[in-house]
C-alpha cells in the first residue's frame, strides 16, 4: 500500500491570461444549474407568500363549519 502525493498547482498555473480563458467551459453547467435553482425557489417563495393568506382564511372558514355544533 502506497500513499500518492497529490500535487497543488503552482501559483502561476492558476493565473491564466485572459485570451486562454475565453474557451474554457468549465463550471458552466453548474452556474446554468444554480441561475435555474434560483429563479425556481424565488418562484416558490413568490407563489408561497401570493397563496399563503387566502389558504390560511379558507382553513380557518373550513373549521369553523366543522366545528358548527349542528346535531
Amino acid at each position: 500500500m502506497t500513499l500518492r502525493r497529490t500535487t497543488h498547482p503552482r501559483p502561476d498555473d492558476r493565473a491564466a491570461p485572459p485570451c486562454t480563458l475565453r474557451g474554457d467551459e468549465r463550471g458552466t453547467v453548474f452556474a446554468e444549474y444554480v441561475t435555474l435553482l434560483v429563479f425556481i425557489s424565488v418562484g416558490c417563495v413568490a407563489a408561497t407568500i401570493a397563496l399563503g393568506v387566502p389558504l390560511t382564511d379558507l382553513y380557518l372558514f373550513q373549521r369553523a363549519i366543522l366545528l358548527l355544533p349542528i346535531p
